[in-house]
């Protein structure tokens, strides 16, 4: 009987992976495990094609659950029964969704998402247009449609026209409705949401079969807004003060999130929250601070509690506990002072903040981490048990952090003007890129540090020859960079799964002069004796010889990592200015990027031609307990990108990007560690085409490509010299 239990469970488990990898180590845990595995009728949530091909090859499922698509898709849809969830705008974009394809896969779709027409704000809103005609056109090919969610105006034209305007009354129709949203917005209940409930009622007969759900904005204050409407199930997404009682017990869930509207008078929200079971709270509106107000505690069960979009005319006290939080995040949060004692506090995140303090009576009993972006006027005054050990401050103005924490382990800087850290010592890594105005402790540096106008550079890392790469920095919490380390921070989040990316910025720019110098043998280009990186173009003191020719290596930049075991990872480029898409995703899955990919071996790149798509190189993050180093470049003069492993040289990518930042995203890995130039590469930078050759009266000089540096395009530039 345990047995039978048991597999359901596994199962569940096992359809919420979401890469191929994931599934071949819990194979590897026991035959159950593998039992499972082949047991499988449905995908699991896969989020790249790798690990659909994969699957396929090796199993037979009957229905395909889309998470993701690409041009090779429509041969799987052809190889199942039935289809989850199609991304039916990927195939609008690629000129596939025709008359025949729906009449093919469309009696296949179990469940389908509906997105309205007229949401100007979406990019794809053209295609979308495309998909609701189609899908209208062949509404009654939709035999095997079990739930249907989304937009609910686009919801009540294709039941209309399913069931001919309600005709149809034994017609199959999806056993779950969900009214989830109009316009792109959540739904506001008016007269207009309203109307479309009674059209689709008029649509689903009254026989159990079909259950309809309403997804609201915001619980109703009149508790007969919905008297009338039998066969709606109605839920709302955020609590207020101000709400009915009357479906209280009617919050929607989703994800472990609960969103609060306003300020809360008291605790009496708290069993609505507790009962759905929520990890995170996240609040909005708080704009003005009612004094009459009961103090809110937050129930025990939240972890992560978000502040978002409040603000109020005049400094105030946020009326709020928290004792069971362990991450704190504001998000465009103006004019409040917390003043509370913070006992499980782990984390603090502000970005986009006005005038933040946290006083004097302010206690934070764990904190471990602070990270600032895009903020003015932040002041952390309370007292700090534990020690800081992580300091990370982007695109900010005025920060005062008073407390004295002397274990710091990291400091990133980037952007700032004004700022004040009083702890820090020797043995912290410090990472400061254009500043001004900087208060840092004496000790990290060997000099003493007080008040700048503008701040020398200390994030290049170097040989002793001057060979020079800005030092990866992270782009989230949830990763983090020891000198030439990457890895995950230390338990961050035991629930946390996604896709992390560390940047080096300012890969290369249109104003770069510097170069590297290699020691060959004269008149032998095809063999490379040595490195040496030297700063002149006079051959040092050792190295003056007639068997000897030193080729200067100009316009190329290049950095290489070591990937231990299985990883899922990827290693590539992004342009510096245009590129903004850091958290959950690799490096090549979207516009202005390129990157080299661990699971498929394959380059990615909306920038690739169709037969650069199809090249595939080494897998280099299926090799359990090999080391494989995988470098990636740039050739200045020609704009191409190319991918080395092993020291062999892959391919060479034509790209269009003035400015680069070295990128490097990852998931499943174990510790990266980057070889910034430090090191001998791998790679035999001899391979790279020749670009042209300089002749002097002693010395042949033949300049290839390799090295960094910055663009003065930046609001806070600095020189070279720095």
């Amino acid at each position: 009987m345990s047995v039978h239990m048991e597999l359901p469970f596994l199962l569940r488990v096992v359809l919420e992976f979401t890469m191929k990898e994931e599934l071949i180590n819990f194979m590897c845990i026991n035959h159950k495990c593998e039992d499972v595995i082949r047991s499988l009728k449905i995908t699991p949530k896969f989020i790249n094609i790798p690990s659909y091909r994969w699957f396929f090859t090796h199993f037979t499922p009957d229905t395909l659950d889309c998470h993701c698509v690409d041009a090779s898709f429509q041969s799987y849809l052809e190889q199942v029964k039935c289809i989850r969830s199609p991304t039916l705008v990927f195939f609008a974009k690629d000129k596939l969704l025709t008359d025949e394809f729906a009449s093919k896969f469309f009696p296949k779709i179990t469940r389908i998402v509906l997105y309205s027409s007229e949401n100007r704000a979406s990019p794809n809103i053209e295609y979308i247009k495309e998909v609701n005609a189609m899908v209208l056109k062949h509404s009654h090919d939709f035999q095997k449609l079990v739930h249907l969610s989304g937009d609910i105006k686009t919801i009540t034209e294709f039941l209309e026209s399913y069931t001919e305007n309600g005709k149809e009354k034994y017609i199959k129709l999806p056993s779950i409705i969900v009214l989830n949203s109009l316009r792109g917005y959540s739904i506001q209940t008016n007269y207009e949401v309203l109307s479309y409930i009674k059209r689709i009622e008029v649509c689903v007969p009254d026989n159990g079969v079909s259950q309809i759900f309403l997804i609201s904005f915001r619980q109703a204050e009149n508790e007969n807004d919905f008297v009338d409407f039998r066969r709606v199930q109605y839920y709302y997404r955020n609590v207020h003060s101000r709400m009915c009682t009357k479906w209280s017990d009617h919050l929607y869930c989703e994800k472990g999130v609960v969103n609060v509207e306003g300020q809360v008078n008291g605790n009496a929200i708290n069993r609505t929250i507790e009962n759905v079971y929520p990890y995170t709270v996240e609040m909005r509106y708080v704009n003005t601070i009612d004094p009459k107000f009961e103090l809110w505690s937050v129930p025990m069960c939240i972890q992560d509690f978000v502040l978002i979009n409040s603000r109020v005319d005049v400094p105030a006290v946020f009326p709020i506990t928290m004792p069971g939080i362990k991450t704190l995040k504001l998000f465009e949060v103006d004019n409040f002072i917390f003043s509370t004692n913070f006992e499980n506090v782990e984390t603090v995140v502000l970005k986009k903040c006005i005038r933040v303090t946290f006083d004097e009576k302010t206690q934070f009993e764990k904190l471990r981490v602070m990270w600032i972006e895009s903020c003015t006027l932040i002041s952390l005054k309370g007292y700090t048990k534990t020690e800081l050990e992580r300091v990370t401050i982007k695109a900010t103005r005025s920060v005062d952090i008073e407390k004295r924490n002397d274990n710091l382990k990291n400091i990133d800087l980037i952007n700032i003007i004004d700022i004040k850290i009083m702890s820090a010592n020797a043995s912290c890594d410090v990472y400061i890129e254009n500043g001004k105005a900087i208060q840092i402790s004496q000790r990290v540096f060997d000099h003493e540090i007080t008040v700048f106008e503008s701040i020398p550079d200390t994030n290049y890392n170097r040989n002793e020859r001057g060979y020079k790469m800005r030092r990866f920095i992270p782009m989230s919490l949830e990763s983090t960079v020891d000198h030439n380390v990457i890895s995950r921070f230390d338990d961050y989040d035991p629930i946390y799964k996604g896709i992390d990316m560390v940047t080096s910025r300012f890969f290369s720019s249109r104003l770069d002069t510097s170069a590297l110098e290699i020691k060959v043998l004269r008149n032998n280009n095809s063999s490379l004796l040595d490195w040496e990186y030297i700063e002149t173009v006079t051959a040092p003191d050792g190295l003056q010889s007639p068997n000897f020719l030193i080729q200067k290596v100009k316009g190329v930049r290049y950095y290489e990592v070591n990937v231990t075991g299985v990883s899922i990872m990827s290693i590539g480029v992004i342009n510096r200015v245009r590129y903004d898409e850091f958290m959950g995703c690799h490096v090549g899955w979207y516009n202005n990027s390129i990157g080299y990919h661990s699971d498929d071996g394959k380059v990615h790149s909306t920038l690739l031609t169709r037969d650069e798509r199809d090249d595939e190189f080494y897998a280099y993050g299926n090799d359990i307990g090999f080391v494989n180093v995988v470098g990636c470049g740039y050739i200045q003069k020609t704009k191409e990108v190319f991918f080395t492993i092993n020291g062999n040289l892959l391919g060479k990518y034509k790209i269009d990007f003035d400015e680069l930042s070295a990128a490097i995203a990852f998931d499943v890995t174990k510790p990266i560690t980057v070889n910034y130039g430090n090191l001998p590469f791998a790679f035999d930078v001899k391979k790279m085409e020749v670009i042209d050759e300089v002749k002097d009266e002693n010395e042949d000089y033949i300049n290839y490509n390799i090295n960094y540096n910055y663009s003065e395009s930046d609001s806070l530039s600095m020189s070279d010299d720095d």
